[in-house]
């Protein structure tokens, strides 16, 4: 038998190696849980990435509506809950620059980064997380944004100087001084040395509906591209500019056809009541889809039951277009 001294001996020896164990219980326990979150939080980031980069790869980046842009990676984000923010905060230091570049975005949207924050990427080495931050700033049509905005239309990159074209078109509705400094930037970059960025600005200019702008786009009806061309029709018809009406007529024999549709459909827009027997006369060298369009037109000009309905059985009688 063990004396009570003995005893005492004994449990003075055991304590410490039984908290030893207990200790090294714990930090096993912990290093599972810890272990379990990191592993969580990687499945959480690769669900996210991987429906960004579905979507990316699709080419859905021409889709008018953020939601409809987003769906999939707005439904994973949404799964995701608290852990949505923190993997979009991952994806910005993705090798991808195409998957940093939507997280940029996406974020923006989401309201996950400050406008301070955007700005910061504005100057970033990558034109295409320019181009995203750009974007993204414009989305909520802040005036304070202006400006930052219209600065990246001297961007050394044109894919940047066009999408901040297409970001001021978001402020539509703003007024005042606002309104003259965006019209003001767009009609200065219409003598951009890059043929896209002119078109984006024309088109900017026609959503904007910035009437101080009608003279410099009937100047763009002379330029050889076609797509100039085009676009400078569409805005003056955005813009109501009947004065252009005359301009747009000698376009209705135009050979090449998306350029005379364009100014049937401006002219038709316009009630240029001029327009009808050259319109008229063009019909039967169309294609059936542009016949459906001109013959829309002349039922503007005209506002008669019979035209509109020979338009609506032509629209019936096309073929669907081929994409």
């Amino acid at each position: 038998m063990l004396t009570m001294g003995r005893r005492r001996t004994l449990l003075v020896l055991l304590l410490p190696l039984a908290a030893l164990g207990a200790f090294a219980l714990y930090r096993a326990a912990v290093s599972d849980r810890t272990g379990v979150e990191v592993l969580s939080a990687k499945q959480s980031c690769a669900r996210l990435f991987e429906a960004m980069q579905s979507q990316t790869e699709a080419g859905a980046d021409h889709a008018p509506a953020f939601h409809t842009r987003f769906a999939g990676a707005v439904r994973v984000f949404d799964e995701l809950g608290e852990d949505g923010p923190e993997c979009l905060r991952v994806a910005l230091s993705h090798p991808d620059e195409s998957l940093r570049a939507f997280a940029i975005i996406f974020a923006s949207q989401e309201h996950v980064f400050p406008p301070k924050r955007l700005k910061a990427w504005l100057a970033d080495g990558n034109p295409r997380i320019r181009s995203a931050a750009v974007e993204a700033l414009g989305r909520p049509a802040r005036e304070a944004d202006i400006e930052s905005i219209l600065g990246m239309l001297d961007d050394s990159d044109t894919k940047v100087r066009q999408t901040a074209l297409r970001a001021l078109r978001n402020y539509r509705s703003c007024s005042g001084p606002s309104r003259v400094q965006v019209g003001a930037g767009c009609m200065a970059a219409l003598k951009d040395p890059d043929v896209n960025v002119r078109i984006e600005a024309v088109a900017t200019l026609g959503v904007l509906e910035v009437t101080a702008a009608v003279g410099p786009i009937r100047n763009l009806l002379d330029e050889s591209e076609t797509k100039v061309r085009v676009v400078a029709i569409y805005a003056l018809k955005n813009l109501h500019a009947r004065e252009a009406a005359p301009d747009l007529l000698r376009f209705v024999t135009d050979p090449d056809e998306e350029v005379a549709v364009a100014a049937m459909l401006a002219l038709g827009v316009m009630r240029y009541q001029e327009a009808v027997p050259a319109i008229t006369m063009r019909l039967g060298d169309l294609k059936p889809a542009a016949r459906t369009r001109a013959l829309r037109s002349l039922a503007m000009i005209q506002e008669t039951e019979e035209t509109m309905l020979a338009a609506e059985q032509a629209e019936t009688e096309a073929p669907p277009a081929c994409h």
